[in-house]
């Protein structure tokens, strides 16, 4: 169950402890339960509801501990800037032009 790996991993780190708040929806023969976790001042609440409150904890549990036990992102690259294109060249005149003859 990762509310157990959940608890185990906040022991470890000495974080305090997730707060789990559980809501019931729907009818009594098939009610649906939604969970919002809380830990570290991050949220996490289940995408989709569960048949029980203890599968929906367990999945807000599960989704708290991939997140917090995942390895940190490595820094990302400083962006590389070209260099910028040469100017154009400037026209040559018509008189100029190095493929005309000289009388």
């Amino acid at each position: 169950m990762y509310k157990s790996k959940l608890q185990e991993l906040c022991h470890r780190n000495q974080w305090s402890l997730p707060q789990y708040s559980t809501t019931k929806e729907g009818p009594n023969h098939s009610p649906r339960f939604n969970t919002i976790l809380i830990i570290n001042d991050l949220t996490f609440e289940t995408p989709v509801p569960s048949r029980s409150s203890k599968e929906s904890q367990n999945e807000a549990a599960k989704l708290a501990f991939d997140h917090l036990s995942a390895p940190p992102k490595p820094p990302a690259e400083p962006p590389i800037i070209a260099a910028p294109p040469p100017p154009p060249a400037a026209p040559q005149l018509a008189g100029n032009s190095p493929a005309q003859a000289i009388r």
